[in-house]
């Protein structure tokens, strides 16, 4: 009777060690998962950044001293347009950021949990293909302000007299996974204040 009173024992306790070490390897496995997620996150964000900064710096620079066009195009807090020469070839292009709903098979209808973000470079030479370079944008604001660093509010988003007078940007953005959307896995925010040197 000892014999299987032991025996009884020791297979719940072995069961036990084994259910422990299964739900500790799922516990490992899940913080692995969330922090490869968070760190993709912000290298994305971090790539992201390096664009607008790289393309915002710029706005209404050209090589050509006879530039004398309007550095904006349009502008209001989910799209803008600007010209400037990027590629330093005496022609200021004109470049364009939008943010746009992804497409996702099975959510016709319904409002998608994040957006993209997309650069397009016209050059009348290509067929100025947008470009993604921001996925999983959950929150993305432009802000512009004036030379004394009042911000220009309530303007049509092609305005001459608003468009003429914007100094500075302010970009806020933030990004999440968008490998499981309803979930938040990994969350990086951005933000920046640009005053363009050529403006």
């Amino acid at each position: 009777m000892n014999v299987l009173l032991d025996i009884t024992v020791s297979t719940f306790v072995a069961g036990l060690i084994i259910l422990t070490i299964v739900g500790l390897n799922g516990v490992i496995s899940d913080a692995a998962f969330q922090t490869t997620t968070s760190v993709a996150v912000q290298q994305d964000i971090s790539d992201l950044a390096r664009i607008i900064e790289f393309d915002f710096y710029k706005i209404g620079y050209s090589a050509d001293p006879a530039f004398d066009d309007l550095a904006f195009l349009y502008a209001d807090s989910a799209r803008l347009g600007f010209r400037s020469d990027i590629d330093r070839d005496s022609t200021a292009e004109r470049i364009w950021y939008s943010l746009e709903d992804p497409e996702i098979e099975g959510l016709e209808g319904e409002a998608p949990p994040y957006k993209q973000l997309y650069r397009t470079v016209d050059d009348d030479e290509d067929d100025d293909i947008p470009e993604l370079i921001g996925t999983g944008i959950v929150e993305f604001n432009l802000q512009y302000f004036n030379g004394v660093g009042v911000q220009l509010t309530g303007f049509p988003p092609t305005d001459p007299g608003t468009l003429a007078s914007i100094r500075s940007i302010r970009i806020q953005v933030k990004l999440q996974s968008v490998i499981l959307p309803d979930t938040v896995l990994g969350a990086s925010y951005w933000e920046k204040y640009i005053s363009p040197k050529n403006l």
